[in-house]
């Protein structure tokens, strides 16, 4: 198979595959409303012509959907067809249809499957990720509303595994719904294969149930009855495949849109673990509508090959780009770096639900009378489907399994692992004796995953259980026990489709605390509150950060008026959209994609280091956010030093000033970053993106506060040693530095 990596590095650009009718997907737009009609017209049967994703007439074009927030129609159309098409001057554009890939890296190693194995064999356990992004802090809900859910979270991938034990959401129970996009009939959005489990392990990273006593925990994990924040499941990736074509995407999106618009929820977070290399006019138009119009945040992955090259659609500004970073918090070696990434959230080595590996499920429960332990199914296990796992248990010691179990008839085989005699042959010798199902506990600290070689040679349920928790089994060998099934798994995952889903489910965490805000608003309180990681914010590698759940709240709380800000909301408003305006026509072009923007040469320094001290100001000068402080008079302008929570056990740093002291502020800064209390001004007109905020330098938080604008020596600071190069790409008369 060719690696997806490769793919992307290499820039080969695939459209969608033909069918056996010879006719490839593409994607035309047109300048007006009436253009679009008027083809549709020529090309649809004149009795279906007004109704979207009609049959499509067999002769010359089919016209497959007609997309809503964006003047454009998703066409099949033969190889010439697409030529001439090009030149026709009735068309504002005529583009391929690229595909698009999951982002899940294959570069993890071994020891995080180790790590899932553990967790579904012993207790619960919670991924680092969730601390690094303070997912773990609870964020109060408003204390009165009758919204059954404040936030829907549209997941577009490949689905949920039925009745995984860690996924609290379910098919029909009020609070999770789904649609299908471009799948074989028997392919649903709720029946995903076990080893289809990339969309089971991006919804376990935000809504993993926590307090089950197994598995992982999601930032949002009290279930949705709790939380109010429901899921949208949009399946666009095939059983075993894991890219699809970009126009699937695009259809899947538009659903999220109309869910929220009918009313799903007031508030909506996408979640788009995928990408390409390949981007398209009719993508960036419909993801700029969703967001200006509809008020959707959008959260993808920035990509997986290593290079500086864009990828889409997180690379679109109306799009947040999420990178990568380890347990150390430093730059994942794997992910993408440019001047589009936003914010950063752990992607390598996450521990999520997953899909089982054998059987019904992934392992059993053993319920001692009060006292419970688990283990997992081996590899290549099969038994009769219809086995009854409600009935109560017997054991019998088989020591080591060396020979056929005595006693075993009707019993459930406890034998201990020796590292010499094969798994196949234990399991064999259980079902020798008569033994209905074996348990395989280990002879040392640690998981180990059990390989039945030849699967047909062995027709009872084999597991695989800990060590100490086959001691304790043997302690009770003469008690009776009842078993559940476990229906999924968890497993160790690392790219940056699993970044993503941590910043989407901290963004619809803080959004259902505080559900007047706008997706803007949101954003920003991401961006001022990150972890900042090497000596630029933003940087390429991480953009303004690693992102922080209680610290993003926070700063909603004692900076926006309300009904966003303030005291806890009673009365809750519905978002405006961004920008309330008619949906902007494509821009035609002599080309059939638009020109892509230039690629930030790659730097040929390494890294920094993501302990290292941001040079926002020099730190010999002050301490910048969120740096410890002793007292006040160490912070720079606009911070002052007090805990970064309530909790006595945390620690005193540089944080923006309290509401109570802000008739205190002095009234000039140093600019930090574009943190709150500095005097940052906009750096070029260029860096004016993403929705209408800016990359780093924030000019409104500066009048906001009644700071003065700082003359340049003020705000562009020294490099103090600072290892990273200087931005050197030529600027353009219009990029010069202007002040807001």
């Amino acid at each position: 198979l060719i690696s997806y990596q490769s793919l992307f590095s290499n820039h080969i650009f695939v459209a969608a595959e033909e069918n056996t009718d010879g006719k490839i997907s593409v994607l035309v737009g047109f300048e007006t409303k009436e253009a679009t009609q008027q083809f549709i017209s020529a090309y649809r049967d004149p009795v279906v012509a007004a109704s979207v994703g009609a049959a499509a007439t067999r002769s010359g074009p089919q016209i497959e959907y007609e997309y809503e927030n964006a003047q454009a129609l998703e066409v099949r159309v033969t190889r010439e067809e697409f030529e001439e098409m090009k030149q026709d001057s009735q068309f504002a554009y005529v583009e391929e249809d690229p595909v698009v890939y999951q982002m899940e890296s294959s570069s993890s190693s071994s020891s995080p499957q180790e790590e899932a194995r553990r967790h579904l064999q012993s207790a619960e356990a919670p991924s680092y990720g969730l601390f690094s992004v303070q997912g773990d802090k609870e964020i109060p809900l408003p204390p009165s509303n009758s919204e059954d859910c404040l936030v829907d979270v549209c997941i577009v991938d490949s689905g949920l595994i039925k009745d995984h034990f860690d996924i609290p959401y379910k098919r029909g129970d009020g609070f999770t719904d789904g649609e299908e996009f471009g799948l074989p009939n028997g392919q649903y959005w709720w029946n995903a294969l076990p080893n289809d489990d990339h969309g089971t392990g991006v919804a376990g990273v935000m809504v993993a149930l926590g307090g089950n006593s197994r598995g992982t925990v999601g930032v949002i994990p009290q279930g949705p009855e709790k939380s109010k924040v429901c899921l949208s499941i949009a399946r666009v990736f095939a059983d075993n495949s894991k890219s699809t074509a970009t126009s699937r995407i695009l259809r899947a999106v538009e659903w999220c849109g109309r869910r929220h618009k009918n009313g799903s929820a007031k508030r909506m977070v996408v979640n788009l673990s995928l990408g390409s290399p390949s981007r398209t006019t009719t993508e960036e138009t419909v993801y700029r509508n969703l967001y200006r119009d509809q008020g959707i945040l959008f959260m993808a992955a920035s990509g997986n090959a290593g290079t500086r090259d864009y990828a889409y659609p997180a690379s679109w500004d109306e799009v947040v780009s999420v990178a990568s970073v380890d347990e150390g918090n430093g730059h994942s070696s794997f992910s993408q770096a440019n001047d589009q990434v936003e914010i950063a959230a752990p992607g390598r080595q996450i521990i999520s639900s997953g899909g089982g590996a054998g059987g019904a499920g992934s392992g059993l429960e053993f319920n001692f009378q009060g006292t419970v332990v688990q283990a997992s199914f081996m590899q290549n296990n099969q038994y009769p489907s219809d086995f009854d796992f409600t009935q109560t248990f017997q054991l019998v010691d088989c020591g080591f399994g060396f020979e056929p179990c005595k006693n075993a008839n009707g019993k459930v085989c406890l034998m201990q692992r020796d590292g010499q005699f094969t798994f196949k042959d234990k399991v064999q010798n259980c079902q020798a004796g008569g033994g209905i199902m074996a348990i395989v506990y280990n002879n040392r600290e640690g998981t180990f995953t059990g390989l039945i070689g030849d699967p047909n040679t062995v027709n009872i349920p084999a597991l695989a259980m800990l060590e100490d928790a086959g001691d304790f089994v043997k302690r009770n060998i003469n008690r009776s026990f009842t078993a559940t099934n476990i229906v999924g798994s968890v497993r160790g995952y690392t790219g940056t489709s699993f970044s993503t889903p941590y910043a989407a489910g901290v963004a619809a965490k803080i959004w259902a605390s505080r559900p007047s805000c706008s997706n803007d608003q949101i954003r920003e309180a991401l961006q001022k509150t990150t972890i900042q990681l090497g000596n630029r914010i933003p940087n390429d590698e991480t953009g303004y950060g690693l992102i922080q759940t209680l610290s993003a709240y926070e700063y909603i709380v004692e900076n926006f008026d309300p009904p966003c800000g303030g005291a806890a909301q009673t009365d809750i408003q519905t978002p405006a959209p961004t920008t309330p305006q008619p949906t902007p026509s494509p821009t035609p072009g002599p080309t059939p994609s638009p020109t892509p923007k230039p690629t930030p040469a790659p730097s040929p320094s390494p890294t920094p280091s993501p302990t290292a001290d941001p040079t926002y100001p020099p730190t010999d000068t002050c301490a910048a956010y969120l740096r410890q402080c002793v007292t006040t008079d160490e912070c720079c302008s606009g911070l002052e030093c007090r805990r970064i929570s309530a909790d006595a056990t945390q620690p005193w740093v540089c944080r923006p000033v309290s509401k109570e002291n802000k008739d205190k502020l002095p009234r000039a800064g140093y600019c930090i970053g574009g943190i709150i209390g500095s005097g940052c001004r906009r750096r070029t007109a260029s860096r004016e993106r993403k929705g209408g905020m800016l990359r780093g330098e924030h000019a409104a938080m500066a009048h906001r506060l009644e700071l003065e604008v700082p003359t340049d020596a003020d705000s562009e600071p020294e490099n103090n040693g600072d290892s990273s190069p200087k931005d050197t790409r030529q600027q353009s008369p219009e990029e010069k530095e202007v002040l807001p």
